[in-house]
């Protein structure tokens, strides 16, 4: 059992009657069966128009042309740093790009920059909401909501009476439900699991190595340090898109000198993306970046953090200055591409 003596044990709503979550408590609950949350932290942009394929295109690392389900994509400036990260979802009418809920306006509006003569759509999509269920029994749960199962794979979809679920990775059966506010069905299933709040979720995409930006962060790496190469989120055979030649040098010359890790480190103190990591053989000058952290049942803190590789092999990385806390690096769920230069 995790030890949970530093964590409030009381749930607590605040004046409206909403759900306020205490940090690590709703980590803990994980472990106790299925869960659900309201994924506030995120937010999904809505691109449609007979362009918009193509725009797309474009704009993102990935081939979002030949997508059917779902697939990772940055958006990058002409230097080749990521503005965000997006879960693209292929739909009937366009595409839902799922992104941090504090860059959705910002990156709605550089993106409109571009549209130019295409026709194009691009909205804020703030008439859907993001709901995450997981847990062993959670496909059972979503049948008892009426919610469509995808099938077995990450980044598989099912769709029904405008409702999309999309599979995520995890442990156990992890899914995001993209639907109406209000929906019935989701509102079913917010009933029949533990209700936790949205860090919890935060948490499981840290375990699952799955990278998210924050504007702190955004303008900082390359697609590559931040594993969307492994993830499957660039092509290097489409056409050209911002920031092109600089991702495509980083794989073809094997010029990456930073990846993301995921770490642990003894600390509850609160950490947040963008606080600088420091080495002892980058003296004066930051190693790396938290890209996510999150209080863990146990009292310590996980994470996840873009370091330099030789930094990272020295195993001596430590968090916020030269003597804060040293980082425990640990396995991520899925191998780095080797080096091709």
């Amino acid at each position: 059992m995790p030890n949970d003596s530093h964590i409030p044990s009381a749930e607590s709503k605040d004046a409206t009657g909403a759900y306020v979550e205490g940090p690590g408590r709703d980590v803990a609950r994980i472990a106790e069966g299925d869960i659900v949350a309201e994924l506030h932290h995120l937010s999904l942009l809505r691109v449609t128009g007979v362009d918009a394929p193509s725009f797309l295109q474009g704009q993102l690392t990935n081939d979002v042309i030949s997508t059917q389900g779902t697939c990772y994509a940055a958006y990058c400036t002409a230097q080749g740093r990521t503005l965000a990260l997006f879960l693209v979802v292929r739909v009937e009418n366009g595409f839902l790009l799922k992104l941090r809920h504090t860059l959705a306006a910002t990156i709605a509006n550089r993106l409109r920059m571009f549209v130019l003569r295409a026709k194009v759509e691009i909205e804020v999509a703030d008439t859907l909401s993001l709901t995450g269920l997981y847990g062993p029994e959670a496909p059972t749960l979503l049948a008892a909501a009426g919610l469509p199962l995808p099938a077995e794979s990450a980044g598989a979809t099912a769709v029904a009476n405008a409702v999309v679920v999309l599979r995520r990775p995890g442990a156990h059966p992890r899914f995001e439900i993209l639907a109406p506010r209000g929906d019935d069905t989701v509102q079913r299933l917010m009933g029949l699991a533990r209700r936790v709040g949205y860090r919890a979720w935060v948490w499981l995409d840290i375990h699952s190595g799955l990278p998210d930006l924050v504007p702190a962060t955004s303008d900082l790496f390359v697609p590559q340090m931040l594993n969307i190469d492994a993830l499957q989120g660039i092509s290097f055979s489409k056409g050209c898109y911002p920031g092109q030649e600089i991702v495509a040098r980083t794989h073809y010359l094997g010029k990456l000198k930073q990846r993301m890790y995921r770490a642990r480190v003894a600390s509850p103190a609160p950490l947040h993306p963008g606080v600088p990591l420091y080495a002892p053989n980058f003296l004066g000058q930051a190693a790396g970046h938290i890209v996510e952290a999150e209080l863990a049942p146990d009292g310590r803190t996980d994470l996840l953090a873009v370091i330099q590789t030789a930094s990272a092999r020295l195993n001596a990385v430590q968090v916020d200055t030269p003597d804060g806390p040293r980082l425990q690096l640990e396995s991520l769920p899925y191998p780095l591409p080797a080096p091709s230069g």
